[in-house]
């Protein structure tokens, strides 16, 4: 991820340097946008949160925050002809600790390193967040939430294709919440087509994704489990909790839900900083409890968090 998004930045500064040339102000601009709502806000920081959100001294959350930190400032540079007195105030509290230009309309304006460009990166990466795209159309057609865990997707493409995505199946598995990952060539496809629990999306005329959205006992426990998670994770923030806060879990809820808990207890604690999760609700709530009645999945779920 750190090397995609320096390559994007570097391939959207010679873009933006050959449209300002063209005196095609408004594609300079767009580009821009396009980079910093794209490529920069939905992908990079978004996929990188748990990097960021890491508590302890770790390498790959320096890697994260120093990569981010670099594409800022060198965005408010880009930037500053167009937006002077917004860059400028960014680019202060980005640099403001360290020996730097005083201002961001002192500094050179960005040029792009091309020994940081890696074109066959940023082609796959398209093709993933397409593939990305076409699977959650796919489960929103099928009416399946993204909390839902599915079995498996599958992918049927061409060898160039097939190269591509093979080293960013983690990525794929992780934004489809998929299991299994499965890449296919075309003479496999009608096998797929014909099987009711597979649903289909074209992205191309050569690339087919197959998403399997049948539903067993086991993944309906985890996809119940993943709503569990986002309700407490919003108790926390109702009572302004820091995020590295270590909490207590007390619930009440019918035997599904009850077995649901038991088995993925071990997820739940790494989610939330749980050092407890417990059947049953105190008799008497107190100020240093919050307690509330949530709607999952049709059952009533009744959640109590407290500070460990």
């Amino acid at each position: 991820m750190d090397r995609w998004i320096i390559s994007r930045w570097n391939t959207l500064t010679t873009e933006v340097i050959a449209a300002i040339e063209r005196f095609e102000v408004h594609v300079a601009a767009r580009k821009i946008e396009e980079f910093v709502v794209n490529d920069l806000s939905n992908w990079y920081i978004r996929r990188s949160r748990r990097r960021f959100w890491v508590p302890e001294e770790n390498f790959d959350k320096d890697c994260a925050y120093l990569t981010l930190h670099e594409v800022l400032v060198s965005l408010c540079k880009l930037l500053a002809p167009f937006v002077p007195f917004l860059t400028e105030y960014v680019y202060l509290n980005l640099v403001r600790s360290r020996d730097e230009h005083k201002s961001v309309h002192l500094c050179d304006y960005p040029s792009p390193d091309e020994s940081l460009i890696d074109t066959a990166l940023e082609d796959s990466m398209l093709l993933l967040s397409t593939l990305v795209e076409a699977g959650r159309r796919t489960r929103s057609d099928a009416c399946i939430k993204i909390r839902q865990p599915l079995r498996e997707v599958v992918i049927v493409c061409n060898a160039e294709k097939h190269d591509k995505v093979t080293s960013l199946t983690a990525i794929l598995k992780d934004e489809l919440n998929v299991r299994e990952v499965t890449l296919v060539e075309a003479s496999s496809k009608s096998e797929f087509a014909a099987a009711e629990e597979y649903k289909q999306a074209d992205v191309d005329e050569d690339t087919t994704l197959f998403l399997n959205t049948g539903l067993d006992k086991e993944l309906l426990e985890e996809g119940m489990v993943r709503d569990i998670v986002r309700r407490i994770q919003g108790m926390r923030k109702d009572i302004d909790l820091e995020y590295t806060a270590k909490i207590s879990i007390m619930y009440e809820g019918d035997e599904a839900v009850k077995e649901a808990i038991t088995n993925l207890a071990d997820y739940i604690r790494e989610e939330t900083l749980a050092v407890a999760i417990n059947e049953g609700l105190p008799s008497v709530e107190s100020e240093q409890i919050y307690v509330k009645t949530w709607k999952i999945d049709k059952k009533e779920v009744r959640l109590a968090i407290k500070t460990a």
